[in-house]
């Protein structure tokens, strides 16, 4: 949109079916003053003239147009065609001349002999790297500005007879960043670029250097453009959420940030409200507490709305955007329960207003809070609402949140239900594929339609999520045709970060295929891209992933090398898990060479962290490992020790350290699978003499099992707890002095006095209490009440609050003991919750996921056989009349247990 020079015409662009036509209104009749007709395509820039006579266009359909407003008869004066997308059309001020940008790099200059001739192609400007975004003259018409997607702004000048390039600016901090659209202030000194990171700047043209920066937008996805105000003294720009941000130029202070109007068009009255003192303060703090939000100071923002609350207010559509704002803010501190209690409401305040646009974000909101605590069948329940009030709007991109949503519940759902067993991807039992199959029809309706609106980068977080459900159903051809549209699109946008989770979930896929080659160059190009990203933990996690990978391709050498970077950063991060894990990946490898020396100390290492962190299955294998490279080295137990603590051999030169965080796995919940992949240290302890470590062992495998079933007998029981607050009927104590008389003389109703008393709480949970709204002025109270009583909810809202009460008779079942297993893969969400701290506690921070150290146990099983050699020795007796074979068998049989 752009208003006209004297502020009496506003011209904008829509996109209709098919047609792309340019409405002109008029500001003071309030009605349409004309309407252009012609482009092809998206419409991407409008500029007036001087004198508001004419209107030029620049649109996706390769061309530009310039129309005239005041003409009754034919408007459209002239087409500059060009080769590709025009994005940018700028006039000069100072005379007859043009300046567009296309996607070709190239500004084009047009010059007109007369004012009212036609214009002509004059000079093509090359110079940029990027599609050109945006233009902009100077105010005596002598300088050109223009800005490209590389982050690159050029400014060129008029020699008299031609336009020179002057000089390049480019800003290390907007490289390979798009700018949306440059602005010169009114001064003529400075240049505001509005940047695609969510920060604009101001840039001072005398020294090419950025003075400030203003924060607190958001856009990273769309064509967003910002502007200066007459005086210079305010900035103004849109946000992705739909807000409007107003920065001082001069400090970069957010002064002020416009809420966006979410009330459906239905319920819009022209009733003008009241505000007292209160109020006012009300939303002052809720602006400032959104405004922390949005800053990432979430704490912060926290408690400014709970001020705002405190403070009250009797607008409901402020009180309804602080719940949600609240909501969200504790979902991103990882405070589900509040989150969800102020999400609910939200969906109140919404079905009392009749505000059913209101009541589908509540309801999606409400959904992604109880997905995340793990009550699926309610999250499903609210998405499906959502889904069903976005399809009766005729809202289509909330219906595509909603469809996205619930694939998202049936994906966690199910990968939920599946890690009980610890299975591999594709062997799930059946209704863990059901949930998977759901959230694929999910995901494809939802990249349908997100192809239908040509939202691009939604189609990419479609073809993540169906990648990585498609590859937890082992169909990791059909994972990788997803993926590599993932990565695709991920490089359109030049988004780094997607592009890494791309390549690392197609190692993943190629290596479940036993596509080694392909599987290590994926993973070597996550690796590239966390270091540019300065991800140190994918970086570790990639080096992890080529160490095993180069294992089963039994390139030893490699797989060292990439296990001692992975141990330089475990060890910088403060990481014991991950550095276990590399001391035992790097004693395998050093075992397969046949170099015992250093084989034995990373297993000694090993043991040493596993007893640091009370790791019972990892010290087993360290010292199972320790005893067979002790009888290949021949030493005794004194050189041994020597050996364990020689120091450490020292990496190769272009070892670099980096890491941390992700996907993780510990070395006792992958016991099972060390075991399998230590080639020459297992060679087993069948037909070797039994060692005080093993009856040590043996002990220890007991005391483990006997410890894990004693909580299953306690998870058996119930207590039996009398609470309540309004029946006062109560079993009676027996330990009063008079028991044995009064045991004689009982009467027959002191039984059903008892079951009242402890039936009675069931009773009290059934009752349903008013709503309680916090922040609502009592005023507005009988107003809210008088609302709601003419709103009968509907069935549909009827059966979803039957079906959520339904899930109350779970919550009387004891649940299994919880398993904490990580991820599978790396997940396409918009935003990822903090994981709890006692989940990340006994995780690696520097390990990848479990199913693809899974994949290597199973791969490396076969050779275990091959590389197992019999050590002849003789028969010992026993003090207590056994043979070794006999004692082999009990830890035979607990290895087997561990597999």
């Amino acid at each position: 949109m752009k208003f006209s020079n004297d502020g009496s015409l506003l011209a904008a662009a829509v996109a209709d079916v098919e047609k792309y036509p340019i409405v002109v209104y008029s500001i003071f009749d309030d009605k349409d003053y004309c309407e252009f007709s012609g482009h092809q395509g998206l419409v991407y820039d409008l500029h007036w003239s001087n004198d508001d006579k004419y209107l030029i266009s620049a649109s996706a359909d390769c061309t530009v147009c310039i129309w005239n407003v005041i003409k009754k008869t034919s408007r459209l004066k002239q087409l500059l065609p060009h080769p590709s997308f025009v994005y940018c059309a700028q006039l000069n001020a100072t005379k007859p001349e043009i300046a567009t940008g296309c996607y070709d790099q190239i500004v084009r200059i047009w010059k007109s002999q007369q004012t009212d001739s036609d214009y002509e192609l004059s000079q093509e400007l090359d110079g940029h790297l990027g599609y050109v975004t945006s233009l902009c003259f100077g105010q005596d018409g002598g300088l050109l500005y223009s800005s490209d997607s590389k982050g690159v702004v050029i400014e060129w000048t008029w020699n008299s007879k031609e336009w020179i390039l002057q000089r390049t600016l480019k800003f290390r901090e907007l490289q390979n960043t798009v700018i949306n659209n440059i602005v010169l202030h009114p001064q003529g000194k400075r240049l505001l670029l509005c940047c695609r990171d969510s920060i604009h700047r101001m840039v001072d043209l005398s020294v090419g250097c950025v003075i400030q920066w203003f924060r607190g937008a958001f856009n990273n996805r769309v064509q967003i453009y910002a502007c200066i105000s007459p005086c210079g003294g305010l900035i103004l720009a849109p946000s992705e959420d739909g807000y409007i941000c107003v920065w001082n130029s001069d400090t970069g202070v957010l002064q002020a940030t416009y809420m966006p109007y979410t009330a459906s068009a239905e319920n819009l009255t022209t009733e003008t409200q009241n505000y007292d003192g209160s109020s006012s303060m009300c939303l002052e703090l809720a602006l400032e507490g959104e405004r922390l939000c949005k800053a990432g100071d979430c704490r912060a923002g926290v408690a400014f709305f709970q001020a705002a609350i405190q403070a009250g207010t009797d607008d409901l559509r402020t009180l309804s955007a602080i719940y949600s704002q609240l909501g969200n803010a504790y979902f991103y501190l990882g405070d589900y329960p509040k989150a969800m209690q102020y999400h609910k409401h939200d969906l109140t305040l919404a079905r009392t207003m009749g505000d059913k646009l209101g009541e589908a974000k509540s309801s999606g909101n409400l959904g992604n809070t109880l997905k995340v605590m793990g009550r699926f069948d309610e999250a499903v329940l609210c998405c499906k609402r959502h889904l069903e009030l976005s399809r009766e709007l005729g809202d289509r991109l909330s219906e595509g949140r909603a469809l996205y949503n619930l694939g998202n519940v049936y994906h966690a759902k199910g990968k939920h239900v599946g890690r009980v067993g610890h299975q591999d991807p594709g062997e799930f039992p059946e209704d863990v594929k059901s949930c998977l199959q759901q959230a694929v029809t999910y995901y494809e309706e939802n990249l349908a339609l997100m192809r239908e609106l040509a939202d691009v980068a939604a189609q990419g977080r479609a073809c993540g999520n169906l990648g990585n459900t498609h590859y937890l159903l082992g169909d990791f051809a059909q994972a990788i045709r997803y993926h590599e549209e993932r990565l695709a699109i991920a490089r359109q946008f030049g988004d780094r970060a997607a592009e890494r989770r791309a390549h690392s979930n197609l190692g993943n896929s190629h290596i479940f295929l036993g596509q080694f080659e392909d599987a290590a160059h994926h993973y070597k190009r996550t690796l590239v891209l966390a270091q540019e990203l300065g991800d140190r933990a994918v970086e570790a996690q990639a080096c992890y992933s080529l160490g095993n990978t180069y294992t089963l391709l039994r390139d030893y050498e490699t797989a060292i090398e990439y296990h001692l970077r992975h141990l330089m950063i475990a060890q910088h991060l403060g990481d014991r898990v991950g550095e276990g894990r590399a001391c035992w990946s790097l004693g395998n490898a050093h075992a397969a060479l046949a170099n015992h020396e250093k084989a034995l100390y990373f297993a000694s290492k090993h043991l040493e962290i596993s007893k640091e962190l009370d790791d019972p299955m990892g010290q087993a294998t360290a010292k199972m490992n320790i005893t067979d490279l002790r009888k290949v080295l021949g030493l005794t137990d004194s050189a041994s020790d020597e050996v364990s603590k020689s120091p450490e051999p020292s990496p190769t030169p272009s070892v670099t350290a980096s890491v941390t965080s992700a996907h993780q796995l510990t070395p006792d919940g992958k016991q099972r699978a060390q075991n399998k992949l230590t080639p020459p240290l297992v060679n087993s302890v069948v037909n070797k003499a039994p060692s005080p470590v093993r009856n040590e062992d043996e002990d220890s495998f007991f005391d483990l099992l006997s410890k894990f079933q004693s909580k299953r007998m306690d998870d058996q029981r119930c207590s039996l707890q009398v609470d309540n607050k309004e029946n006062m009927n109560v079993v009676p104590n027996g330990n009063n002095n008079n028991n044995n008389n009064n045991n004689n003389n009982e009467r027959p109703d002191d039984l059903l006095d008892m079951i009242v008393g402890m039936q009675s709480k069931r009773m009290d949970e059934q009752r349903v209490a008013l709503p309680h709204l916090p922040g609502l002025q009592p005023a507005s109270l009988q107003r809210l009440a008088g609302t709601a009583s003419t709103h009968a909810p509907d069935d549909s809202f009827l059966e979803m609050l039957a079906r959520c009460q339904g899930s109350r008779l779970e919550d009387q079942r004891s649940p299994l003991p919880p398993v904490v297993i990580a991820a599978v893969v790396d997940a396409e969400s918009e935003a990822t919750p903090p994981a709890p701290a006692t989940t990340a506690a006994r995780a690696g921070a520097t390990v990848p996921d479990e199913d693809f150290f899974t994949l290597i146990v199973r791969l490396q099983s076969g050779r275990m056989e091959d590389q197992r050699a019999t050590v002849p020795l003789a028969e010992i007796g026993l003090n207590n009349g056994t043979v070794p074979n006999a004692t082999n068998g009990i830890i035979n049989g607990a290895n087997k247990k561990k597999k």
